[in-house]
């Protein structure tokens, strides 16, 4: 189900390894989801909070705005050149 959109499946949860594809400076970047983003009343907003690993940077991303990653497959093998925005 690689490359699904995840918004329409299970698959985006806390703990999975996501490409990241937006925003830019990030663009190829692995990422851990860490949870999902609530909105002061409690519901949820949609986004997840996405570390993106070896950094200090956390992003509130949608989940159209990753991919999963499988420990058998790297950026490369789901259309994503690591050296595009560097």
């Amino acid at each position: 189900m690689l490359g699904a959109n995840l918004s329409s499946c299970n698959l985006f949860q806390t703990g999975l390894r996501v490409a990241i594809k937006y925003p830019d400076y990030v663009y190829g970047s692995v990422g851990t989801v860490v949870t999902q983003e609530k909105a002061g009343d409690g519901n949820p907003t949609g986004y997840w909070l996405v570390q993106v690993v070896d950094t200090d940077i956390l992003l509130a991303l949608r989940p159209e705005e990753c991919l999963p990653l499988s420990t058998k497959l790297g950026l490369n093998d789901l259309g994503i050149n690591p050296n595009v925005g560097s």
